[in-house]
Order: C-alpha cells, then structure tokens, then sequence
C-alpha cells in the first residue's frame, strides 16, 4: 500500500525494511570496472508489484560491464543493501555511497520516471546520492558468444534498462532506484469528447473506489462499481460546456490517492498517458482563446528570426519545463486575434523550432506540434509547440553560455530565485544537476 502523502522521506533503514516487505522483486543491474579492475554498480533497478513491461531474464557480462536481470524475494534484496553489495553475473559487486535519509515519490501510472514507465501508480525512492560519479568503460565492448554487442556502455545499459524508451534528458542515473507499485487500482484510459468524459479503470480493489472529476472549482465524484468481478470499471461525466478549467481526473479510496491524469487547459500537453480527446480542431483552439494567457499557455504572432525574440521564446520554454509543462501557440496575437502561420511552410517551421529548443534549453525538454486549421481560412493554421514537464532543471542561454532556469509567474516567464531553484531540484529526480546550480551547462 502506498504512503497516502505525494513526497515523504525515511531513514534508510526504514527503506530497506520496506524493500524488505515485498513478496517479489524484479531486479536490473548493471557493473562497471574501472581501470585497475576493480568492479562497482553502475545502476539497481528494483521493482515491486508487477513486472516492469519491458523485463526479461537475461545476463550481458562484457570485459568491463556486466548486466544481469533476475527475480528476487524482497527479503534478499533487502539483505543485499544491507550489506552494500550486489551479486551480479556471480560477482558480488559494491554498492556506492547509500544515503542516510530516503526521498520517497509518487508517481502516476505509466509515468515518466528515472526507468521504464511501469504500468501501475507506485513509490520511487532513490537510495544513493545522486552526486556520485562512475567511470564508464572505454572503448568499443565486444559480446560474448552469448551476449549482445554494444558500441558503449550507454547504448547497452539504454536496451537493457529502457526496451523501446530512453531514458529521461539522454542521461542514464546513478545509483539504486526502488519503485513499489500499487495494484489495488489504476486510470487506465480517458476519453474525452464535446459533451462527455469517460474513465477506465483496472486493479484488485478497484470496486468501491471513487472517481473524481476535479478542477479550480469542486468537482463531480462517482463511486466504482465492479459488478461482473472483472477487475475493472468505467464511468462517465456529461460535459455541459466542456472541460471545466484546470480539469484533472483523481481515482482514490476514500482520501487516500491512487492514481491521477491531467486534462488542464488545453486539455493536456502529450505529457500524461492514456488521454485521448475526441473533439474538433476547431473547438481546441476555442478552449486556448477562452483560457487565454497563463501559467501554461502563452501566444505568438509569429516564430521568432532575431536572438532577442528567440531568448524570449525559450525563456518560455524553459520555464514550462521546470514547472508542469505548457503550450505556446504560433499565429495568435497579443491581443487574442487568430491570424495564423502558412500551412505549406509549417513543415520547416517545426524544424526551426525544434532545433532551436535544442539549441538554447539545457537539457531540452521533450517538445510535440500540433497543427489546428482555423475555421474558413484553409491555407493557414495555428501551430502549437507543446512541451512536456522535465525531470530535472532546465536553464535557458545561447550556444556555450551559462543557462539560467526560469518559471512561469502566471502568464510571464520570470528567472527563478536560489529558494525556488531548490524547490524545483527537490520536487525532481536530478539525474545530471550541474555543479553551479545557476548554470544548466555544467559538467
């Protein structure tokens, strides 16, 4: 069961213990050996409730990697954090610098965290330091005549780890990663159409538990019924005038929360899974103009050429990665009027764009494009540059320059104060934080 709090710590003991509890766990490892030939893990993934999708029993022992994925009671993992050391391909490996205090997160379903998204909400706890470093090994690693081969590390821990993913930022982490799913219940799918929102639900008690439609104001909540003892429910909310403002979808047992979408205007920016909205292009850029400018949305009359324009573009970007993500919508003016971009340039307009997003946001966000045809003009649209939440800080500078983070203070891109940096770093998973919390270029 997990903890009824988002964020919570424990000692590291306490950590174990919990490791410790669970009937099976899916294990991934990895090893490196450094010059001298002395061995170290590289990264622990440790996964409880359910088997992760992509896990497969295998072992990889390469010179100077080695990977092995194997099946666990949660007793032995325990045991081996308890003494520090891994057995990996037959080596008892040492684990490096396990902290003293334990940052437990949650996580909806399916969501982005340090490894592969696991299909069912679940607590993710670090339990090493994310400062520490490890040497990969050089050179080209040649399989064995049962393994496969890989040009790096990188590229071999990414197929091991990550089957048909990659991992957050292109960064792989560092350390021992626990997650402990919750299978009680789950949001399986959101349908959104003009008049109605249906919700999907799965999971071992998922009879009895409340759906919730909430937003700035209260909501409308319904009771799951089971009633063929599937394993699953659905529900529905009729619609009167669409989506209310800040719309997101919360399924718990009584006030405790399992599982949670965002449907926020404009109706989710790709960042949450399982969403699909059934309505037309017209009436999504109808809910843009009627939400207007804010914490998630800002317009612009056209893409920006010169770097000052640029700057504040990204600055925008930037700032929407290091909060909940956001969309900026191209052929929309100041003053709310559609006057779109040409459609048969919107090909090499993307281009532009991404490339500059590469360019001057370290390290860049995960960005998508819509593109919304305005009603009775066919020859132009509106262009929506989606970006997605990051998982670490985000800092905005050109080329080499330092980058320095920025947030969104309502409908304005602000730079962000040394106590709201913290916040952001503390509220994320850090897998690649500069040593100058002010430079997103740092090595």
């Amino acid at each position: 069961m997990l903890d009824e709090t988002s964020r919570f710590e424990t000692s590291l003991p306490a950590a174990i213990e919990r490791v410790g509890r669970s009937e099976r766990v899916w294990v991934r490892a990895a090893a490196t050996a450094d010059n001298s030939g002395a061995w170290r893990a590289r990264l622990l993934e440790l996964t409880a409730g359910a088997k992760p999708p992509g896990w497969v029993e295998s072992r990889w022992l390469y010179p100077a990697a080695s990977f092995e994925a194997s099946q666990q009671s949660g007793q032995t993992v325990a045991e081996w954090l308890t003494a520090a050391l891994v057995p990996i391909n037959q080596r008892q490996v040492p684990l490096s610098d396990l902290g003293t205090t334990v940052l437990w997160q949650r996580r909806q379903s399916r969501s982005e965290g340090q490894f592969e998204p696991v299909e069912w909400p679940n607590l993710e706890a670090e339990l090493t330091f994310p400062g520490v470093s490890f040497a990969e090994p050089s050179g080209t690693m040649i399989s064995a005549e049962d393994a496969p081969s890989f040009v790096s590390f990188y590229t071999a821990a990414v197929a091991f780890f990550w089957p048909g993913h990659q991992p957050q930022g292109g960064q792989l982490p560092r350390g021992v990663i626990f997650r402990e799913q919750d299978v009680r219940g789950r949001i399986d799918r959101v349908r959104v159409t003009s008049d109605a929102l249906d919700v999907f639900t799965s999971g071992s008690r998922v009879d009895g538990m409340t759906v919730e439609l909430a937003g700035e104001a209260p909501g409308t909540l319904h009771v799951l019924v089971d009633t063929e003892g599937s394993g699953s429910a659905t529900t529905s909310f009729q619609l009167e005038g669409g989506l209310p403002a800040g719309a997101w979808v919360l399924l718990r047992r009584g006030a405790e929360w399992i599982d949670q979408r965002f449907l926020t205007p404009p109706w989710s920016h790709g960042a949450d899974a399982g969403v699909e909205v059934i309505a037309d292009p017209q009436s999504k850029l109808e809910i843009f103009l009627a939400n207007r400018e804010g914490p998630q949305v800002e317009f612009k009359r056209e893409v920006p050429t010169d770097d000052e324009s640029k700057k504040g573009v990204m600055k925008t970007v930037c700032a929407f990665a290091n909060g909940a993500g956001g969309s900026i919508l191209f052929g929309i003016t100041n003053d709310h009027e559609v006057v779109g971009l040409p459609t048969a340039a919107l090909d090499r307009v993307k281009d532009q764009l991404t490339q500059m997003v590469r360019s001057w946001v370290q390290p860049p966000p995960r960005v998508d494009f819509d593109v919304i045809p305005i009603d009775g003009i066919p020859e132009m649209a509106v262009l929506e540059l989606a970006i997605s939440p990051g998982s670490s800080l985000h800092g905005c500078a050109k080329g080499p320059e330092p980058g320095r983070p920025y947030i969104r203070n309502y409908a304005i891109s602000v730079p962000a104060t040394p106590r709201e940096i913290e916040a952001i770093v503390t509220s994320r998973t850090v897998t690649s934080y500069p040593m100058n919390p002010l430079s997103a270029h740092g090595g």
